[in-house]
């Protein structure tokens, strides 16, 4: 499979603190997060807008910014904008694995420092380093896929409507890591095609240190504006913790 071609969004180290954005008034990129979501929306997301142009960041101008800004900053408000956009990667994705989410040929835009002070989420997309058993190429490799259990849920496929069911059958995962699934279930390398190659629950599930990002944005190479969020589907809220059935 050919090797998925990877850049940073921005390269923005190089600009002196205050630089670019030193003559607008309020956010600018060396606010903080909390700064941030302290203004109110409307100004917020047209200073998300205006930073990444200033800094050149991959799809500026898009209202993915502003969205996604407010969600990534809760999560660490102490960061500064300008660190926020200087660690956003972009990945191309030459799989069918995660299907219709993402297909062959888009790009991705992942946070890196997502997980920085927390652990990956039920239904979030992933970049993670794969294990060496995942790939028949000995060169390490990246793979995008959905987090569908986390430490101690139990995860089973599948019910007789094909789907799969969380915390209904004792299928113990290992705490610390991660059951990955890519949206194309039929055609995925992920943690079901090798528990079912390899009946081994730790070598199945993914170690949470592997983690690269959480990937929050999808870009469509079709249409030049034809970016959108990577949200958690609904579907996940109805999921019970591992002791709640």
């Amino acid at each position: 499979m050919p090797r998925p071609r990877i850049w940073y969004v921005a390269i923005l180290l190089v600009l002196a603190p205050g630089a670019a954005c030193a003559s607008h008034s309020g956010i600018t990129a060396d606010s903080t997060c909390g700064d941030y979501l302290s203004t109110q929306t409307d100004t917020r997301h047209a200073a998300a807008t205006r930073i990444s142009t200033d800094l050149h960041a991959r799809g500026a101008g898009k209202p993915i910014w502003g969205t996604s800004l407010d969600t990534e900053c809760a999560a660490a408000p102490g960061t500064t904008l300008r660190k926020y956009f200087a660690v956003q990667l972009a990945q191309e994705v030459q799989s069918v694995a995660m299907e219709h989410t993402i297909n062959s040929g888009d790009t991705i835009l992942v946070n890196t420092l997502a997980y920085a002070h927390g652990a990956p989420r039920r239904g979030e997309v992933v970049l993670f380093n794969a294990p060496p058993t995942w790939s028949a190429d000995p060169t390490p490799a990246r793979f995008v896929k959905r987090v569908v259990g986390t430490g101690g849920d139990h995860v089973v496929c599948c019910d007789p409507q094909h789907r799969l069911v969380l915390n209904g059958h004792p299928l113990d995962e290992p705490d610390g890591r991660l059951w990955v699934l890519g949206d194309h279930r039929s055609s995925s390398g992920d943690s079901l095609e090798m528990f079912m190659r390899i009946r081994d629950i730790g070598q199945a599930a993914i170690p949470v240190d592997a983690m690269v990002g959480r990937a929050f944005a999808v870009i469509d190479p079709h249409g030049s504006d034809a970016i959108h969020e990577l949200a958690v589907p609904s579907s996940y809220a109805d999921v019970p913790t591992p002791n709640g059935h």
